[in-house]
């Protein structure tokens, strides 16, 4: 769960021409199994560690490819 603290940046956060931002849609619909207990926690967290898999081999000239696929 995201923190007061995180949540504190997020609004504090201020705007920088040009720089990037991440905005997330994510599916809460407690009336779908797969959003039950919560589950939609881990649906995220999956994505993000993707999108951090593909800003790690870009970094290193690899590409984003084999993350993509």
């Amino acid at each position: 769960m995201i923190s007061k603290s995180d949540f504190d940046a997020l609004v504090e956060r201020k705007a920088v021409p040009d720089s990037p931002v991440l905005s997330v849609y994510l599916d809460i619909d407690q009336s779908k199994s797969k959003n039950l207990k919560r589950r939609f926690e881990a649906s995220l967290k999956d994505m993000l560690r993707s999108i951090e898999a593909c800003f790690r081999l870009g970094a290193a000239g690899q590409g984003v490819d084999p993350v993509l696929r």
